[in-house]
Protein backbone atom coordinates (compact mmCIF):
# COMPACT_ATOMS: atom_id res chain seq x y z
CA UNK A 1 0.00 0.00 0.00
CA UNK A 2 1.10 3.44 -0.88
CA UNK A 3 0.68 6.07 1.79
CA UNK A 4 0.62 10.45 0.70
CA UNK A 5 -0.78 13.39 1.53
CA UNK A 6 -2.05 16.35 -0.11
CA UNK A 7 -2.61 19.81 1.18
CA UNK A 8 -4.26 21.42 -1.57
CA UNK A 9 -6.96 19.42 -4.51
CA UNK A 10 -4.63 17.74 -6.98
CA UNK A 11 -5.86 15.82 -10.13
CA UNK A 12 -4.57 12.11 -10.58
CA UNK A 13 -4.67 9.62 -13.98
CA UNK A 14 -4.95 6.32 -13.52
CA UNK A 15 -4.73 3.58 -16.20
CA UNK A 16 -6.48 0.52 -14.75
CA UNK A 17 -8.47 -0.30 -11.35
CA UNK A 18 -7.66 2.02 -8.38
CA UNK A 19 -8.70 1.81 -5.22
CA UNK A 20 -8.17 4.58 -2.98
CA UNK A 21 -9.20 4.58 1.36
CA UNK A 22 -8.97 7.36 3.47
CA UNK A 23 -8.96 6.07 7.33
CA UNK A 24 -9.04 2.78 6.05
CA UNK A 25 -12.53 3.13 4.22
CA UNK A 26 -12.86 2.95 0.22
CA UNK A 27 -12.47 6.98 -1.18
CA UNK A 28 -12.50 6.65 -4.16
CA UNK A 29 -13.26 3.19 -6.95
CA UNK A 30 -12.21 3.43 -10.14
CA UNK A 31 -12.83 -0.19 -12.72
CA UNK A 32 -11.47 1.80 -15.31
CA UNK A 33 -8.76 4.00 -17.36
CA UNK A 34 -9.81 7.62 -16.03
CA UNK A 35 -8.72 11.21 -14.53
CA UNK A 36 -9.96 11.98 -11.39
CA UNK A 37 -9.39 14.86 -8.57
CA UNK A 38 -8.56 14.23 -4.41
CA UNK A 39 -9.77 17.09 -1.98
CA UNK A 40 -6.50 17.73 0.45
CA UNK A 41 -6.38 14.93 2.97
CA UNK A 42 -4.15 11.58 3.77
CA UNK A 43 -4.88 8.67 1.48
CA UNK A 44 -3.19 4.98 0.85
CA UNK A 45 -3.51 3.64 -2.30
CA UNK A 46 -4.59 -0.10 -2.05
CA UNK A 47 -4.81 -1.33 -5.73
CA UNK A 48 -3.57 0.49 -8.58
CA UNK A 49 -1.55 2.79 -9.54
CA UNK A 50 -1.84 6.27 -9.82
CA UNK A 51 -0.04 9.36 -11.76
CA UNK A 52 -0.61 13.18 -10.58
CA UNK A 53 -1.79 15.64 -12.85
CA UNK A 54 -0.23 19.18 -13.31
CA UNK A 55 -3.56 20.32 -12.81
CA UNK A 56 -7.19 19.18 -11.01
CA UNK A 57 -9.76 18.15 -13.27
CA UNK A 58 -12.45 21.07 -13.59
CA UNK A 59 -15.63 20.74 -13.57
CA UNK A 60 -18.66 22.76 -15.08
CA UNK A 61 -21.80 22.54 -12.23
CA UNK A 62 -24.44 24.06 -13.35
CA UNK A 63 -25.59 27.22 -11.51
CA UNK A 64 -27.48 26.61 -8.55
CA UNK A 65 -30.80 27.90 -7.56
CA UNK A 66 -31.34 31.88 -6.30
CA UNK A 67 -30.75 31.57 -2.14
CA UNK A 68 -33.72 31.89 -0.44
CA UNK A 69 -32.12 32.96 2.55
CA UNK A 70 -29.19 35.42 3.83
CA UNK A 71 -27.50 33.73 6.66
CA UNK A 72 -23.72 33.98 7.84
CA UNK A 73 -21.71 31.10 8.42
CA UNK A 74 -20.71 31.19 11.90
CA UNK A 75 -17.03 31.58 12.70
CA UNK A 76 -16.77 28.34 14.59
CA UNK A 77 -18.57 25.15 14.54
CA UNK A 78 -18.41 22.87 17.44
CA UNK A 79 -19.51 18.83 16.20
CA UNK A 80 -21.31 16.72 18.45
CA UNK A 81 -21.27 13.10 18.16
CA UNK A 82 -24.67 12.06 19.37
CA UNK A 83 -27.56 9.51 18.43
CA UNK A 84 -29.61 12.04 15.64
CA UNK A 85 -32.73 10.30 13.62
CA UNK A 86 -32.53 13.65 11.17
CA UNK A 87 -28.59 11.94 10.44
CA UNK A 88 -26.97 15.54 11.13
CA UNK A 89 -28.94 19.29 11.82
CA UNK A 90 -27.38 22.62 12.14
CA UNK A 91 -28.03 24.77 15.26
CA UNK A 92 -26.86 28.13 14.03
CA UNK A 93 -27.78 30.45 17.25
CA UNK A 94 -25.84 27.45 18.95
CA UNK A 95 -22.96 26.89 16.33
CA UNK A 96 -23.16 23.08 16.97
CA UNK A 97 -23.45 20.49 13.93
CA UNK A 98 -25.16 17.04 15.94
CA UNK A 99 -23.92 13.94 13.74
CA UNK A 100 -25.69 10.34 14.49
CA UNK A 101 -22.52 8.20 15.46
CA UNK A 102 -23.78 5.58 13.07
CA UNK A 103 -22.74 8.55 9.67
CA UNK A 104 -19.03 8.81 11.16
CA UNK A 105 -18.36 5.26 10.16
CA UNK A 106 -19.55 5.80 6.25
CA UNK A 107 -16.56 8.09 5.38
CA UNK A 108 -15.23 11.03 4.77
CA UNK A 109 -17.47 11.79 1.20
CA UNK A 110 -21.02 10.37 3.20
CA UNK A 111 -20.11 13.35 5.95
CA UNK A 112 -18.44 15.67 3.56
CA UNK A 113 -22.15 15.82 1.72
CA UNK A 114 -24.09 15.96 4.58
CA UNK A 115 -22.27 18.57 6.35
CA UNK A 116 -22.54 20.34 2.73
CA UNK A 117 -26.36 20.13 2.94
CA UNK A 118 -26.59 21.79 6.19
CA UNK A 119 -24.22 24.47 5.71
CA UNK A 120 -26.50 24.89 2.21
CA UNK A 121 -29.35 25.65 4.48
CA UNK A 122 -28.04 29.11 5.65
CA UNK A 123 -28.94 29.47 1.84
CA UNK A 124 -31.96 27.66 1.13
CA UNK A 125 -34.77 26.91 3.48
CA UNK A 126 -35.97 23.44 3.67
CA UNK A 127 -37.24 20.77 6.02
CA UNK A 128 -39.10 17.13 5.87
CA UNK A 129 -41.84 18.82 4.20
CA UNK A 130 -40.40 21.43 1.66
CA UNK A 131 -38.35 18.46 -0.81
CA UNK A 132 -37.51 21.52 -3.14
CA UNK A 133 -35.69 23.34 -0.37
CA UNK A 134 -34.13 20.03 0.72
CA UNK A 135 -33.13 19.05 -2.94
CA UNK A 136 -31.04 23.14 -3.15
CA UNK A 137 -29.25 22.14 -0.15
CA UNK A 138 -28.53 18.49 -1.74
CA UNK A 139 -27.08 20.74 -5.20
CA UNK A 140 -24.90 23.28 -2.80
CA UNK A 141 -23.49 20.78 -1.20
CA UNK A 142 -22.88 19.35 -4.40
CA UNK A 143 -21.02 21.89 -5.76
CA UNK A 144 -18.91 22.13 -2.89
CA UNK A 145 -17.35 18.95 -2.61
CA UNK A 146 -16.60 19.08 -6.33
CA UNK A 147 -14.63 22.89 -5.57
CA UNK A 148 -12.81 20.73 -2.89
CA UNK A 149 -12.11 17.94 -4.89
CA UNK A 150 -14.53 15.43 -4.98
CA UNK A 151 -15.58 13.91 -8.09
CA UNK A 152 -19.42 13.11 -9.29
CA UNK A 153 -19.40 9.99 -8.81
CA UNK A 154 -18.62 10.16 -5.08
CA UNK A 155 -21.48 12.11 -4.53
CA UNK A 156 -23.60 9.96 -6.57
CA UNK A 157 -22.54 7.14 -3.95
CA UNK A 158 -23.10 9.68 -1.14
CA UNK A 159 -26.69 10.44 -2.33
CA UNK A 160 -27.60 7.18 -2.21
CA UNK A 161 -26.56 6.30 1.41
CA UNK A 162 -28.08 9.55 2.26
CA UNK A 163 -31.63 9.94 0.29
CA UNK A 164 -33.09 7.21 1.57
CA UNK A 165 -37.16 7.68 2.05
CA UNK A 166 -37.69 10.44 -1.16
CA UNK A 167 -36.42 8.54 -5.06
CA UNK A 168 -38.09 11.72 -6.47
CA UNK A 169 -35.41 13.53 -4.61
CA UNK A 170 -33.34 11.37 -5.65
CA UNK A 171 -33.87 11.03 -9.03
CA UNK A 172 -33.45 15.20 -9.37
CA UNK A 173 -30.00 14.60 -7.69
CA UNK A 174 -29.16 12.52 -10.04
CA UNK A 175 -30.03 14.07 -13.13
CA UNK A 176 -28.33 17.43 -11.63
CA UNK A 177 -24.92 15.29 -11.53
CA UNK A 178 -25.47 13.89 -14.67
CA UNK A 179 -25.63 17.88 -15.84
CA UNK A 180 -21.48 18.30 -14.23
CA UNK A 181 -19.18 17.82 -16.87
CA UNK A 182 -15.24 18.04 -17.51
CA UNK A 183 -14.10 21.42 -19.25
CA UNK A 184 -11.74 20.88 -21.87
Amino acid sequence: MFSFSLDKKTGFYTRDKVVILCHGLPFYVSTKETTFNLPCGSYEVAQGSIEELPKPIVYIVPNLPRPTRKSTTPKKLKIIVEPNPHKCTFDLNKGTVKIDPAFIEKGKTFLAFIFGHEIGHLNYLGSRHDENGELKCDKYSAKMLIDEGYNPSQLYFAQNLCLTHSPERKEQFETFLKQIKIKN
